[in-house]
């Protein structure tokens, strides 16, 4: 298994996924196919788009609250949701069963050990440039994803699961792995598919975001919008149906409300959560909330450092957070309460060890027998989260009645990266931190691989275990669907038990829109579907 490298851009995105902005990204789900038997589940889009009848035309008008920081189309950020993703479409996108379905790769074959994957590319499929969609061009981007300087961790991860790729023809790829790959879906579901004309030619070139996708990039103004217009050759007929989008940038999420209510906007991407309670309540307008998304709130602790190093005192944590109290009083009961990081769809999802009792009698029989009953020591969170504050000073009162000192310290988005571990080879500088982060919507045992909070080689907490290690690569490797649920219930023990990460909250991506925008629906990528959406 390979280890993960979290680059500083990313690490502070990391802490700051609810305060970004969305993106309306071209990946839909298609209809549905015969997918290999026994094909690896994984979280699923959305709730399905409306039942009325869509209409084409109109422009459609989106608020993002700030400036992309990166306009490459591999980069995932999470909560970030870039708009710069729209021109680009998927090999494959996952169902609301959690079954991969087709998009640009039309059909695929799986060997029965899970290590040979064949890819049927479909016909026809233009880049924005004219130039037809090969399958050199996939292993373009399979290989692009793997080099160090384009700095996308999670891909390059997955990608390198292949020892090979090959292209016997014009429109077949088949993919080589030296072990069972059944999370193999969790690539091509994230792997946009760019132009390697594009992206190899000048700088200037690598600005016009040429993809396959239902939206062509029109023009990017620093600090005011960027627009796209409908791409005329898409592969799917008659989508998408808005003519074109522009995104507005903001600074200030209240101006974007703003010109929600005002009609100068008809999406406004992740409102303050209190303006987002008072819009669910007007008929005027739609709050869109991704009901399994694989993002969460957390509470991590540095287990190389006392007191938090000692087991029974991070045992002590968990049972003293008053779960539903944060996801009412903070959250204002728009996202759930929850133990573990899998939405509910997910294949490692158990809704017992979902509910963790709040149990403050337990927590001090725990601290007690950590020896270190009455400790002191900081809770560090981003200062520029209103939500991760709120959070902060109910941890604080919730463990000061089990007799713990904690000190609250608010520090700046990149000040967080350093203490956390977020240059390599760096000394955690925090004990117990309020953090956010995402990838549960994954076949899980891609979590481990992809996330820096789990990942068993290295990780935000400097938690260490072999038999950690152990049970995430047996469940990787598994080809069985139902041992691999086995293996994921032994993970959800593991985790609680050891209790290095405190999961107390869901985190998904929402918009708010006037309630003429209709089609409404996000993928497993934890994206809205552009091309779906339309004006009513």
């Amino acid at each position: 298994m390979m280890g993960l490298t979290r680059t500083r851009r990313e690490a502070i995105r990391l802490g700051l996924a609810g305060v970004a902005g969305t993106l309306l990204a071209a990946c839909s789900v298609a209809a549905p196919a015969a997918g290999p038997t026994g094909a690896p589940p994984t979280t699923a889009p959305a709730s399905a788009p409306s039942n009325a009848q869509p209409k084409s035309g109109g422009t459609l008008r989106v608020g993002l609250l700030g400036e992309p920081t990166n306009f490459d189309p591999h980069f995932i950020s999470p909560g970030a949701l870039l708009p710069t993703h729209l021109p680009y479409d998927h090999l494959t996108a996952y169902d609301d069963q959690r079954k991969p379905q087709p998009r640009l790769a039309e059909s695929w074959d799986i060997d029965t050990h899970f290590k040979q994957f064949k890819l049927t590319l479909r016909t026809g499929v233009q880049f924005h440039s004219g130039r037809e969609l090969t399958s050199g061009d996939v292993k373009y981007n399979l290989l692009r994803v793997r080099d160090p300087k384009v700095g996308v961790s999670q891909l390059r991860t997955l990608s390198s699961w292949f020892q090979t790729v090959d292209t016997p023809d014009r429109y077949t790829v088949v993919l080589t792995a030296d072990q069972p790959r059944p999370a193999a879906f969790d690539l091509f579901e994230y792997l946009n598919i760019v132009d390697q004309e594009t992206m190899e030619g000048s700088a200037e070139d690598r600005k016009k975001l040429v993809g396959t996708g239902p939206f062509v990039f029109s023009d990017y103004q620093p600090g005011d919008h960027l627009s796209f217009t409908r791409n005329a050759s898409y592969w799917q007929s008659g989508k998408p149906f808005v003519d074109s989008i522009r995104v507005q940038i903001f600074t200030d999420q209240q101006a974007m409300v703003v010109q929600l209510e005002a009609a100068a906007l008809d999406i406004a991407s992740n409102p303050q959560l209190r303006d987002a309670a008072r819009l669910k309540q007007d008929s005027q307008y739609t709050l869109a909330i991704h009901p399994t998304s694989g993002q969460y709130y957390l509470l991590d602790t540095n287990t190389s450092t006392p007191p938090t190093d000692n087991q029974k005192f991070r045992q002590a944590l968990n049972y003293a957070i008053d779960r539903q109290r944060i996801a009412q009083s903070v959250l204002l009961g728009l996202f759930e309460a929850r133990a573990l990081p899998w939405p509910s769809n997910s294949p490692a999802f158990d809704a017992a060890k979902n509910q963790f009792p709040f149990d403050l009698d337990k927590a001090r029989s725990l601290l007690a027998a950590s020896g270190a009953p009455s400790a002191a020591f900081d809770l560090i969170y981003q200062s520029t989260s209103a939500e991760q504050a709120g959070v902060a000073q109910i941890v604080q009162s919730d463990l000061s009645s089990i007799g713990l000192n904690v000190n609250l310290k608010p520090v700046e988005p990149a000040v967080y990266v350093d203490m956390t571990g977020g240059a390599a080879d760096q000394a955690l500088k925090y004990t117990y931190g309020v953090g956010q982060s995402q990838y549960a919507n994954l076949e899980p045992t891609s979590l481990f691989q992809v996330s820096y909070y789990w990942n068993p080689q290295r990780n935000a907490e400097a938690f260490t275990a072999s038999e950690y290690g152990q049970l995430v690569q047996q469940a990787a490797n598994e080809i069985n669907a139902d041992t691999r649920k086995t293996l994921y219930g032994q993970l959800n023990d593991y985790l609680l038990d050891q209790s290095f990460v405190t999961i107390f909250a869901s985190a998904p991506p929402m918009v708010a829109a006037r309630a003429n925008v209709q089609g409404l629906h996000f993928s497993a990528h934890e994206t809205l579907v552009g091309e779906d959406i339309w004006l009513a």
